[in-house]
């Protein structure tokens, strides 16, 4: 549930530990992910598809600024009502980002809300990696091919849909994400990954011995 202040409470009171990741600037992605990747093991495929637009972003910005130096906040706005960003076009006025975007839409670019595809033209643009611009540009596709997916829920959404929509399996997907976060400064050890399962199996073996 990401309820890390009960976590960090229940860890000083059981003197157990279970988050592999527990710096608070991290540990909220990767939990995240964690829990993304339960949803596609329970086979909650609609809700799978909801939950990378968010995760997705994210892990863009965190790379633009891992690999191309690149604070996203510095471009831009926040609303007071509802602290929602938005590009400024004062702030992107003579700059790099405001230079790509403009020319990417052909000096229509709508000053609004921040989007994932608005960063994955900045690190088109300004990385050389040509492997992290691939997989920049397959979880784009990805999370644009099951928007419509998570919008209409009336029609049955599994494995073989988001295949025939993305080009991808979820676990094909999952995995792309796992790679997105070997770019954004965040160590992640391989076994991290089965952190949940670890859990469980203390869990188990604590019951057992009570």
């Amino acid at each position: 549930m990401l309820d890390f202040s009960g976590v960090d409470k229940l860890a000083v009171k059981s003197g157990v530990q279970c988050l592999p990741i527990r710096a608070s600037s991290e540990r909220k992605y990767f939990e995240y992910a964690l829990s993304v990747g339960i949803k596609l093991k329970k086979e909650e495929y609609a809700d799978f598809v909801r939950a990378i637009t968010p995760l997705i972003v994210d892990l863009f910005e965190m790379i633009l600024k891992k690999q191309c130096g690149v604070d996203v906040n510095a471009y831009c706005d926040v609303s007071e009502r509802n602290q929602v960003r938005r590009w400024s076009r004062k702030k992107l006025a003579g700059t790099q980002v405001g230079e790509i975007l403009e020319k990417e839409y052909k000096e229509r670019f709508q000053y609004k809300d921040v989007y994932s595809v608005h960063l994955k033209l900045l690190i088109e643009n300004i990385s050389t990696d040509t492997e992290l611009i691939q997989l920049i540009n397959n979880v784009r596709s990805v999370e644009e091919g099951v928007r419509n997916l998570a919008a209409h829920q009336i029609i049955s959404v599994t494995d073989e849909t988001i295949r025939q929509r993305t080009g991808f399996t979820t676990t094909q997907i999952m995995d792309m994400i796992k790679r997105l976060f070997s770019y954004t400064g965040i160590s992640v050890k391989k076994d991290y990954w089965d952190s949940y399962d670890q859990m469980n199996d203390l869990i188990i073996e604590r019951m057992s011995i009570s």
